[in-house]
């Protein structure tokens, strides 16, 4: 499918992982927010593009699917506001996974949609650091398949076992 395709009505979601935390049931009758998320790679390394808060917990860009927004324009818009990048090649949509977990005290339903990007290495994607703390960070993609193992997301890791 290509990037300009893309809906949150083209996706079939019936065949997507469901998750639960401990704190909440699965409902499908909740009604759901959607968020993207961009894997970004680095053209011709085994890298991935990521950043990390004060706390030092990586995260992969990515955010809430805005009204007038598709998925894909979204995981663009949140990889610029939140590492500063722009000029991803669209690679493919990778998955979508249903998330159940209580947020405030109140069950709540995210869809989550994951996409494939790549851009070229920049000397400034690991000096990079705003006034939020926020700093992007290169990850080697053999080390986050593994982190990625290891918090239940395999289904996730068995897609990005093919990018290249």
């Amino acid at each position: 499918m290509q990037e300009s395709q893309f809906s949150l009505k083209s996706l079939d979601l019936k065949q997507s992982p469901c998750f639960a935390s401990k704190y909440q049931n699965i409902d499908l009758n909740l009604k759901p927010f959607d968020r993207a998320v961009a894997i970004i790679s680095i053209k011709n390394q085994q890298k991935i593009l990521a950043y990390h808060r004060s706390d030092n917990l990586f995260r992969l860009p990515g955010g809430h699917v805005e009204e007038a927004e598709n998925p894909t324009q979204t995981a663009r818009r949140e990889t610029l506001e939140e590492v500063g990048v722009s000029g991803l090649d669209f690679k493919k949509y990778l998955a979508s996974c249903h998330l159940f977990y209580s947020r405030n005290g109140l069950p709540t339903y995210c869809r989550e949609h994951y996409f494939w990007f790549e851009c070229e290495y920049q000397e400034w994607l690991q000096k990079q650091k705003d006034e939020d703390g926020m700093k992007s960070i290169l990850i080697d993609q053999k080390e986050l398949l593994g982190v990625l193992e290891f918090v239940q997301y395999p289904w996730l890791v068995n897609l990005m076992n093919g990018l290249e």
